[in-house]
């Protein structure tokens, strides 16, 4: 039996696979996505949301779409875009960055921090006093972290041209959980779309979708949610950020005493969103318009 080199299957096998989808037509991307969606795949004329995200995968580009997905660029570009004054206390603060898995010297860090790789997705870890780390395995799993490319398989580019390094950064603090709820504030053609909340994401998950003035999404769709802390700023972030890109999502980390901006998506979960349920999709697909034509 020929052995094949995990390194190989994580990178130049997605990336032939990508290639060869492209060319062919995108035959895998979607038979994933009629196996994961329940319907087929239109990419000529997308109405729903998945679609539209789908769409926007395989016919976006941009620098910036790069730069913003580069948690290291990201509140660099974000201050450019914004001005450094309205930037202030916006972001967790960065400890150390390195290129290479054995630059973090974690005898400097603080109790609680994240480690976490700027090119990937949902790559992290979270070390505490009650959940600590040992040195020696973190540094193994940066190396994983560097060895492996994120985005061939699902055609999300941008990650695909970010400098791979390692970043350790503030952990927000909560006063009973492990990790901050998130945020996520959907900019559609520079309006707020919905909002999806996620809390005890370390614990019981919930997701609740909303509209801008956090009544359900679609309408009728769940139990009314109260506001988080700051969401008056971090909705005037995202109104702001929403006027350079067509479609954006502005994810904040929240706590009930603080909140930072995390990360700019431009493809989320990747256009395979089956949490929101049919009737989201539809709805969420009737906001987005795209530049086609």
């Amino acid at each position: 039996m020929v052995h094949i080199p995990v390194e190989f299957l994580e990178t130049g096998f997605d990336r032939l696979k990508s290639g060869l989808d492209r060319r062919l037509g995108f035959p895998f991307l979607k038979a994933k996505f009629r196996k994961t969606c329940g319907y087929e795949l239109n990419l000529e004329n997308p109405q729903t949301w998945n679609e539209k995200i789908q769409w926007l995968k395989l016919n976006s580009s941009g620098e910036d779409l790069v730069r913003a997905a580069d948690k290291l660029e990201m509140p660099i570009l974000v201050e450019e875009l914004m001005g450094a004054d309205a930037c202030d206390g916006l972001f967790a603060k960065i400890w150390q960055q390195s290129e290479t898995a054995d630059g973090i010297d974690y005898q400097a860090l603080p109790t609680s921090y994240v480690i976490k790789p700027t090119h990937g997705s949902g790559w992290l870890r979270i070390v505490t006093s009650e959940h600590p780390a040992d040195a020696a395995d973190l540094q193994d799993q940066c190396a994983r972290w560097l060895r492996r490319k994120y985005g061939h398989r699902q055609f999300e580019w941008p990650y695909l041209q970010i400098k791979p390094r390692i970043m350790v950064e503030e952990l927000l603090p909560t006063p009973n959980a492990l990790g901050a709820d998130d945020v996520k504030i959907h900019m559609v053609n520079g309006k707020i779309g919905f909002v999806l909340l996620v809390k005890d994401r370390h614990g019981t998950l919930t997701r609740n979708y909303m509209t801008e003035d956090w009544t359900p999404f679609p309408s009728g769709a769940g139990d009314p949610v109260e506001k988080v802390y700051g969401w008056d700023k971090m909705r005037d972030v995202a109104l702001e950020l929403g006027q350079h890109f067509d479609c954006v999502r502005v994810d904040f980390l929240s706590t009930p005493t603080r909140y930072a901006l995390n990360e700019l998506t431009f493809f989320p979960d990747s256009g395979f969103n089956t949490a929101g349920g049919p009737e989201f999709d539809r709805e969420a697909g009737k906001l987005l318009t795209l530049p086609i034509g």
